[in-house]
């Protein structure tokens, strides 16, 4: 084929720009340390944006090129509307995602060899696939569009890319330039003293989220001062907030979580009223059975909340709580008490009110030289199982331990 004038070639400046872009990929991913999370997460980051750059890529063709050329070919030709249908790059749009969730060193390295052979099926298609399209269809827009037609359809399609052609005389100049300030801007650019203000509006759920996306992003989102007041009952009902009131404003919420709880009296009665054919003894065991469901799943919902707590969270801000509220928890045992007071030494209010814990919770709080002993208000109210020992264990931790004279 003859060689088209660059104004006239709506493909030749943006898949100069696509073949440099797999070249720095490539050369980037031949350097990459991928036992270095900062060097893995900095590479993963650039090639994430880059891909986006070829999504875009592939939009402005389908939707520039393609659009304007198929109503004119005459109805016996054939082609896809969109010319990438067979791309790849999705694929690779999902592997880079699932990457940045990797935290573990081992698994980052083992992570760079999927992503080795997803790159190279990636680059081995694309470029041919580019000079593909401009075999078949730059013909076709020489065909079916006037000169004029054409000089506008490129320069609106190198617009839509940020390039321009090479300023004339300058000999082997770059004929694609990319726009000043064409790099987006990132989170992490943000200083670290905005961005914890800005996690400081976040539920605990949200922070959690957040923390897979940087390695910055992860050690800001578990800074102490943001977790200092838990109420994990409440996050497992749904109220994912981080609540700072003190145990006599709990009361508010708790009457509204025992209120909740009513709710499923309140449609038995409704229901025995409507259907009065029924017997009431057969409809008192289903909305038994109801019930019973109900206290399952809420059980379920805070063992893991409980266990996530545990595991995760409070290994790395524990020593920064100073609120525990584990009242109404209906998956709230003797050791999830046991353990948490543990980890969480500087604790200044405890709430396990409403909730089944016996003596053994608080066991060892005397031998332990880090629990509670900054504690200033515990809430045993309806803790039936509880005895005198517990009050004595708890009154031992706080109570400072007396002074050894000095001899003369």
């Amino acid at each position: 084929m003859p060689s088209v004038p660059e104004d006239l070639d709506v493909f030749h400046l943006p898949h100069v720009h696509m073949k440099k872009l797999v070249r720095e990929i490539e050369n980037e991913f031949a350097c990459v340390n991928f036992s270095d999370s900062a060097s893995y997460f900095e590479f993963l980051e650039h090639l994430g944006t880059n891909l986006r750059e070829f999504k875009t890529h592939e939009e402005i063709e389908n939707s520039c090129i393609m659009s304007s050329l198929l109503p004119r070919l005459p109805h016996q030709a054939k082609l896809e509307n969109d010319l990438h249908s067979h791309s790849l790059l999705g694929d690779l749009q999902d592997l880079v995602d699932d990457g940045l969730r990797v935290t573990r060193v081992n698994e980052q390295v083992a992570f760079g060899e999927r992503l080795e052979a997803a790159l190279s099926g990636f680059t081995l298609n694309f470029i041919p696939h580019m000079n593909e399209e401009e075999e078949v269809f730059l013909p076709l827009l020489l065909e079916y569009f006037s000169e004029p037609e054409l000089r506008e359809l490129t320069q609106r399609v190198n617009i839509l890319h940020h390039i321009e052609p090479a300023k004339t005389g300058e000999k082997n100049a770059t004929t694609c330039v990319r726009h000043k300030g064409a790099r987006k801007f990132s989170l992490v650019d943000l200083p670290p003293e905005l961005l914890l203000h800005v996690m400081s509006f976040l539920s605990p759920r949200d922070l959690c989220r957040i923390s897979r996306l940087h390695p910055s992003l992860h050690a800001l989102a578990f800074d102490g001062s943001l977790w200092q007041h838990l109420h994990p009952v409440l996050w497992a009902s749904g109220q994912m907030q981080f609540f700072h009131f003190s145990i006599e404003d709990d009361s508010r919420v708790s009457h509204e979580l025992i209120t909740q709880n009513d709710v499923a009296k309140q449609q038995l009665l409704c229901l025995m009223r409507r259907d009065k054919r029924r017997s009431t003894v057969e409809t008192l065991r289903e909305v038994d059975e109801e019930e019973a469901m109900v206290c399952v799943e809420e059980h379920e919902r805070e063992a893991r909340v409980l266990k996530g707590l545990m595991g995760h969270v409070l290994p790395r801000v524990g020593s920064h709580v100073l609120t525990l509220d584990l009242s109404h928890g209906r998956a709230v045992s003797n050791e999830v008490v046991f353990r948490m007071t543990r980890m969480c030494p500087k604790l200044k209010s405890l709430d396990v009110s409403h909730s089944r814990i016996s003596d053994f919770a608080f066991k060892g709080l005397l031998s332990h030289s880090r629990s509670m002993h900054q504690l200033e208000c515990v809430n045993l109210t309806s803790c039936s199982l509880l005895t005198d020992t517990a009050l004595q264990r708890i009154s031992q931790a706080i109570t400072p331990a007396p002074a050894t004279p000095t001899p003369s």
